[in-house]
């Protein structure tokens, strides 16, 4: 992902803070971590998790904290996207073209 695409679904200027990871101007911020333990990284999620379509395998959507996580994998990949302060919308879109870009 890159700044301009951060910057379309946080709605606000951003800069790059790390890799994967953009803060907007207002202290929101939108972080993506690829790999790790599909199962594992559910879990962090807790009991409170909605399943989600079209993104990837077994996605589910949680809140984590302030955050909005969405947790899914393509084949044996696992991501999470994170926004924050949660915004579950931004999260979705944000994984779906992580999604898209790992298919």
């Amino acid at each position: 992902m890159n700044v301009a695409t951060a910057r379309g679904i946080l709605g606000a200027d951003v800069a790059e803070k790390g890799e994967c990871q953009f803060v907007s101007q207002d202290g929101r911020e939108l972080r993506i971590e690829i790999g790790g333990d599909f199962r594992a990284l559910v879990k962090q999620c807790g009991s409170v998790t909605s399943a989600l379509k079209g993104i990837g395998n077994e996605a589910v959507a949680c809140t984590v904290g302030r955050e909005a996580r969405v947790v899914s994998r393509i084949r044996e990949k696992a991501f999470v996207v994170s926004v924050s302060p949660a915004n579950r919308d931004e999260a979705e879109t944000a994984a779906e073209i992580v999604a898209g870009n790992l298919y």
